[in-house]
């Protein structure tokens, strides 16, 4: 996450939306210590996926008016930003373990062979959740945990209320950003310097999917996939 004091704004890094793209373009306007999850402390509680509910109540305990700040949040057609939180679980640390395991659970369920490519993503994709523990893993893994999440689970209060001014499509990103930037003080040609950051592998998300997976993302996100006009 992003805040600035002096423009008044927060950009929530919602995982695998090009995040950490931006992160790294606003880098110097930010007026925070932002720390890992898992080595934070009272002092510093702000962390780089951290949900604006929580820094609500951060705000709230330091005496910053929360409301007084612009807020956004990127989002990504979950037909392709499934595969990319995937991926990035296989890399961690925890998942050659956690992936093995799976597999020899299912084998005893009489499946025919040990699970890969499309197979195995699919089992995935049965067993994330799109609030509450999201994509699983280490309760410090909070990447993982709200990479699964609906954006409504990411942003919202416990009424449902959205707690952020402005949602910006990546898929939009050329368009929707400098207008944006408009609105909080900074240079609409800023947002030309966008740079690709945390990118792994080239292979289309298309490659993931059979028709059951299809089915089970089009079910799980369908509030995301109407209202931001998503398609396979």
């Amino acid at each position: 996450m992003i805040v600035s004091h002096k423009h008044r704004f927060i950009f929530f890094s919602n995982p695998k939306t090009g995040s950490e793209s931006v992160r790294s373009l606003l880098e110097g306007f930010q007026e925070v210590e932002v720390i890992p999850f898992r080595i934070h402390k009272s002092e510093s509680v702000f962390y780089p996926h951290m949900s604006p509910l929580e820094a609500k109540k951060a705000f709230r305990e330091r005496g910053w008016d929360f409301n007084d700040y612009f807020k956004f949040v990127f989002t990504r057609n979950p037909y392709a930003r499934l595969p990319s939180i995937y991926e990035m679980i296989k890399r961690s640390r925890d998942s050659k373990t956690e992936l093995g395991l799976k597999r020899r659970v299912m084998l005893t369920l009489s499946r025919p062979k040990p699970y890969k490519g499309k197979l195995e993503f699919k089992y995935w994709l049965e067993t994330i959740e799109t609030s509450a523990k999201g994509g699983g893993g280490l309760d410090s893994d909070r990447w993982r945990k709200y990479g699964t999440y609906t954006l409504n689970s990411y942003v919202s209060d416990i009424n449902g209320k959205r707690l952020v001014d402005s949602v910006i499509r990546l898929e939009y990103v050329s368009h929707e950003l400098p207008i944006v930037f408009d609105k909080i003080g900074l240079p609409k040609a800023l947002a030309e310097q966008l740079p690709h950051v945390n990118k792994h592998g080239t292979k289309p998300y298309s490659t993931y999917y059979d028709s059951e997976s299809r089915l089970i993302v089009a079910n799980k996100y369908r509030v995301d996939i109407k209202e931001f006009g998503y398609k396979f």
